[in-house]
């Protein structure tokens, strides 16, 4: 059996004394926490709010960015169709240089020609008829 020998009042009253003062302890902390608490989930609260508005930004700029990218897309085709465009008309431009090459030499042939040294006179006769008949 226990041995409990009895205590004085004096002793009971500080004991009841003591766990008093550790209960309005322990509530004023728990208030505390509470209110410490509190002032996290709002700050919780206000970030993710924040979270959520920057989340918004980013869904418009990803769309901007896919606009912007169907933009290079097509502007990269009309670059494509362009130098397209400018080979062929450098190979048109090559032809017409060889071309005038070929009549530039033709020219030069006809004005070396014996038949053409010939006739100079009769050319230069008729350049004096053309003036004199004016």
């Amino acid at each position: 059996m226990l041995n409990v020998s009895p205590i004085s009042e004096e002793t009971a009253q500080s004991w009841l004394q003591q766990a008093y003062n550790h209960a309005v302890t322990a509530a004023v902390v728990h208030n505390s926490n509470n209110k410490i608490i509190k002032q996290k989930n709002d700050e919780i609260q206000r970030i993710n709010e924040i979270v959520q508005q920057k989340d918004g930004e980013i869904q418009q700029i990803n769309e901007i960015v896919h606009h912007k990218d169907n933009e290079i897309h097509q502007i990269n085709e009309i670059i494509h169709l362009k130098d397209n465009e400018i080979h062929q008309i450098n190979e048109i431009i090559h032809h017409k240089n060889e071309e005038i090459d070929h009549l530039k030499s033709r020219i030069t042939e006809l004005e070396t020609s014996t038949s053409w040294k010939i006739t100079n006179p009769l050319r230069k006769l008729k350049k004096v008829l053309w003036i004199l008949t004016e």
